[in-house]
């Protein structure tokens, strides 16, 4: 049975009595307000009191009650001009906040569904039950905390509101680029290795060509002491003949086989050719003051020139 419920301010039990009602208190009672949103929207806790948190804000009317009241009554309802503005705070499980991250609800354009403005929600409160009845009119009026904004979530109230809440349309970023290319830390390594190693400039190496030495051909041994420095010969005798001679032909040439020269064999061949040197520049001498001479016995100056004679 349904019964019309009224206020505080109407009720007056002393009245009541004095005009011939009959006033009957029914004890209290765990029941259900009825509230009817007008506003649904998440509203986030202050840093102090809960780190952010998210809940759900319904600003809604209260229309009445819902319960077992005794006597047949199960259900009041107040007038409309009766109606109590009270705010509704529904708390979500850490459970049931995963799941609307899911759906986007860190994202700016996430929505709060309509039907939460279209639908009359039932909040379990405790209650004070008096029924009155008056010239054949039964009444009840409910005490309850009428200053407090209402507090529940989905274990008191039995509703799981968000399964009400729709997938987002959005790009999701539970998951990024970077995250789904390297699942495996050893496969990343690898390659952030192996495009540093792309992005060293190697320099070329240069390989030192060997230095070849020009091949010297000689034909015999003469033409080897003949090219040689005499007097590097006899001040340095570390340099060795042989040394030289080594150096003698190509691969294609005939190679020089008579390495039996000796340090002493050169030392002789140089005085004799000093010798033979000296000689030369004596008769060269001899020759030509025998010329001065014979010009000098024919009247001729050695200064004069040929046209004179």
């Amino acid at each position: 049975m349904k019964l019309v419920g009224f206020v505080g301010g109407d009720f007056n039990v002393d009245q009541l009595t004095a005009l011939g009602a009959n006033v009957q208190h029914r004890g209290s009672f765990v029941a259900n307000l009825v509230v009817r949103p007008y506003n649904a929207y998440i509203q986030f806790d202050s840093y102090d009191e809960n780190r952010y948190r998210p809940y759900l804000q319904l600003d809604a009317e209260l229309i009445g009650g819902r319960g077992s009241f005794g006597n047949d009554v199960t259900e009041f309802g107040y007038r409309e001009n009766d109606y109590l503005n009270r705010s509704v705070r529904y708390d979500f499980t850490d459970h049931e906040l995963a799941f609307l991250v899911e759906k986007g609800l860190y994202q700016p354009d996430f929505e709060v569904p309509e039907i939460f403005t279209d639908t009359d929600f039932e909040i379990p409160i405790e209650m004070d039950i008096t029924e009155v009845e008056l010239n054949g009119n039964r009444l009840i009026y409910a005490s309850y905390d009428m200053i407090s904004d209402l507090q529940t979530d989905s274990e008191k109230s039995g509703y799981n509101l968000v399964e009400y809440f729709e997938e987002q349309h959005y790009e999701s970023q539970k998951s990024n680029d970077f995250e789904d290319q390297y699942v495996d830390e050893n496969e990343f390594v690898a390659e952030v290795a192996e495009r540093q190693a792309e992005d060293e400039v190697t320099e070329p190496v240069v390989e030192e060509k060997p230095v070849v030495e020009p091949v010297v051909v000689y034909e015999n041994e003469i033409d080897v002491i003949a090219s040689l420095d005499i007097d590097n010969v006899l001040v340095d005798d570390k340099l060795e003949i042989e040394d030289i001679i080594q150096k003698k032909s190509a691969p294609s040439e005939p190679i020089l086989t008579n390495h039996n020269v000796r340090k002493q064999d050169v030392v002789d061949a140089t005085e004799e050719f000093d010798a033979a040197k000296a000689n030369t520049a004596r008769i060269a001498r001899e020759a030509l003051e025998g010329s001065h001479e014979r010009d000098a016995s024919q009247g001729l100056s050695p200064d004069m020139d040929a046209s004179e004679w």
